[in-house]
């Protein structure tokens, strides 16, 4: 049964050219997984790879843009302040150019509670925009 489901999807990569959509919904207010958390804690092994890899690409002149992707606005709502500020705190603590805060976009535009389906064209946008206007 496994079998039928991964060639079903990798027929659906190949022609989405390595491509595979999470949540296809017409919307979805949904909560995420991100609304159990209180406030937002690294995981400092991340932390340490993700600061390795901002110098590697420093010592290269490589730009790096961090971009967070949005919520649905059910879950938003439901965040907690301190995960916001917090979030922010470390996001900006890394020294890299950073497009955003912890936002949100209408439920419609998402296929399930974590990813965005309706809403990709828009983030996107906001994405170019971001790397097109740093200096």
């Amino acid at each position: 049964m496994r079998f039928l489901y991964y060639t079903k999807i990798i027929d659906e990569m190949n022609y989405n050219l390595g491509h595979h959509y999470h949540g296809k919904n017409n919307g979805n207010s949904g909560l995420n997984e991100e609304i159990e958390n209180t406030d937002f804690k690294y995981s400092p092994l991340i932390d340490m790879y993700m600061r390795k890899l901002i110098s590697l690409a420093k010592e290269n002149n490589i730009k790096i843009f961090y971009y967070t992707m949005p919520f649905n606005e059910s879950s938003y709502k439901k965040v907690t302040k301190d995960y916001k500020r917090n979030y922010s705190f470390y996001v900006e603590s890394l020294n890299i150019n950073v497009c955003n805060k912890i936002f949100y976009m209408n439920d419609s535009m998402f296929g399930d509670p974590s990813h965005l389906y309706k809403g990709s064209i828009e983030s996107t946008m906001l994405i170019n925009k971001c790397i097109l206007n740093s200096k």
